[in-house]
């Protein structure tokens, strides 16, 4: 399961790179620890 769960992580990371989201300060894709990842349609740039 663990290999699972590293290329879930991997998918985001480039789903976010591709959006220009900033992995150090996400505004788009957020990691919400322990549960998984919560997207933000409504950000305001």
């Amino acid at each position: 399961m663990d290999l699972f769960d590293r290329s879930i992580d991997l998918l985001v990371s480039r789903l976010r790179q591709k959006l220009g989201d900033d992995p150090r300060t996400p505004s788009l894709i957020k990691t919400v620890r322990g549960e998984g990842y919560w997207f933000d349609a409504k950000v305001t740039r």
